[in-house]
Protein backbone atom coordinates (compact mmCIF):
# COMPACT_ATOMS: atom_id res chain seq x y z
CA UNK A 1 0.00 0.00 0.00
CA UNK A 2 1.30 3.38 -0.92
CA UNK A 3 0.42 6.68 0.84
CA UNK A 4 2.17 9.88 -1.00
CA UNK A 5 5.62 8.85 -0.78
CA UNK A 6 5.94 6.19 1.61
CA UNK A 7 4.54 2.59 1.19
CA UNK A 8 4.73 -0.61 3.24
CA UNK A 9 6.72 -3.67 1.38
CA UNK A 10 7.27 -6.95 3.13
CA UNK A 11 6.60 -5.52 7.05
CA UNK A 12 8.82 -2.40 6.50
CA UNK A 13 8.01 1.19 5.69
CA UNK A 14 9.74 2.72 2.54
CA UNK A 15 9.94 6.18 2.17
CA UNK A 16 11.63 8.54 -0.22
CA UNK A 17 12.47 12.18 -1.38
CA UNK A 18 10.57 13.71 -4.25
CA UNK A 19 13.48 14.88 -5.78
CA UNK A 20 15.45 13.28 -8.04
CA UNK A 21 18.93 11.66 -8.14
CA UNK A 22 21.12 11.38 -11.60
CA UNK A 23 23.75 8.49 -11.76
CA UNK A 24 26.22 8.02 -14.14
CA UNK A 25 27.70 4.85 -14.05
CA UNK A 26 28.36 1.08 -15.68
CA UNK A 27 25.66 -0.30 -12.98
CA UNK A 28 22.23 0.47 -12.77
CA UNK A 29 21.07 1.89 -9.42
CA UNK A 30 19.34 -1.28 -8.75
CA UNK A 31 22.65 -3.40 -9.48
CA UNK A 32 24.82 -0.25 -7.30
CA UNK A 33 22.43 -1.06 -4.31
CA UNK A 34 22.81 -4.79 -4.28
CA UNK A 35 26.49 -4.33 -4.60
CA UNK A 36 26.84 -2.33 -1.74
CA UNK A 37 24.40 -4.44 0.59
CA UNK A 38 26.16 -7.09 -0.40
CA UNK A 39 29.81 -6.11 0.57
CA UNK A 40 28.52 -3.79 3.96
CA UNK A 41 29.69 -0.79 1.71
CA UNK A 42 28.85 2.65 2.78
CA UNK A 43 30.09 4.56 0.27
CA UNK A 44 30.43 3.27 -3.74
CA UNK A 45 32.12 5.88 -6.21
CA UNK A 46 30.58 6.28 -9.42
CA UNK A 47 32.34 6.21 -12.67
CA UNK A 48 31.47 9.95 -13.39
CA UNK A 49 32.92 10.55 -9.92
CA UNK A 50 29.40 11.10 -7.87
CA UNK A 51 29.08 8.67 -4.76
CA UNK A 52 25.90 6.67 -3.66
CA UNK A 53 26.04 6.58 0.04
CA UNK A 54 24.25 3.63 2.83
CA UNK A 55 23.61 4.76 6.14
CA UNK A 56 21.91 3.16 9.10
CA UNK A 57 21.90 -1.12 10.04
CA UNK A 58 24.19 -2.47 7.49
CA UNK A 59 23.84 -5.96 9.27
CA UNK A 60 19.81 -6.29 8.50
CA UNK A 61 19.43 -8.65 5.39
CA UNK A 62 15.83 -7.85 5.11
CA UNK A 63 16.13 -4.02 4.99
CA UNK A 64 18.59 -4.50 2.44
CA UNK A 65 16.44 -7.00 0.57
CA UNK A 66 13.75 -4.45 0.92
CA UNK A 67 15.98 -1.49 -0.34
CA UNK A 68 16.96 -3.54 -3.43
CA UNK A 69 13.62 -4.29 -4.64
CA UNK A 70 12.39 -0.50 -4.21
CA UNK A 71 15.19 0.62 -6.25
CA UNK A 72 14.70 -1.94 -9.11
CA UNK A 73 11.13 -0.70 -8.98
CA UNK A 74 11.86 3.05 -9.13
CA UNK A 75 14.80 3.17 -11.24
CA UNK A 76 15.05 4.43 -15.10
CA UNK A 77 16.63 5.47 -17.58
CA UNK A 78 16.98 9.19 -18.91
CA UNK A 79 20.38 9.22 -20.87
CA UNK A 80 21.84 8.87 -17.23
CA UNK A 81 20.30 7.25 -14.44
CA UNK A 82 17.34 8.29 -12.29
CA UNK A 83 16.59 7.16 -8.70
CA UNK A 84 15.16 9.61 -5.70
CA UNK A 85 18.00 10.93 -4.22
CA UNK A 86 17.03 9.66 -0.72
CA UNK A 87 15.27 6.13 0.57
CA UNK A 88 15.05 4.96 3.84
CA UNK A 89 13.42 1.68 5.01
CA UNK A 90 12.55 1.19 8.78
CA UNK A 91 11.53 -1.89 10.62
CA UNK A 92 11.62 -2.25 14.29
CA UNK A 93 13.11 0.49 15.01
CA UNK A 94 15.99 -0.32 12.40
CA UNK A 95 16.75 1.53 8.95
CA UNK A 96 18.95 1.46 6.27
CA UNK A 97 19.14 4.64 4.28
CA UNK A 98 20.41 4.89 0.47
CA UNK A 99 21.53 8.13 -0.88
CA UNK A 100 22.42 10.07 -4.09
CA UNK A 101 23.52 13.40 -2.80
Amino acid sequence: MTFGNFKEMDGAWVRWSLDAGRIRDRLDPAAIARHMVAADLAVYRTEAGGVVLLEGDLQDGGLKEVLWRFVSDQQSWHGDWFIWNWIQVERDGRTLTMRVP
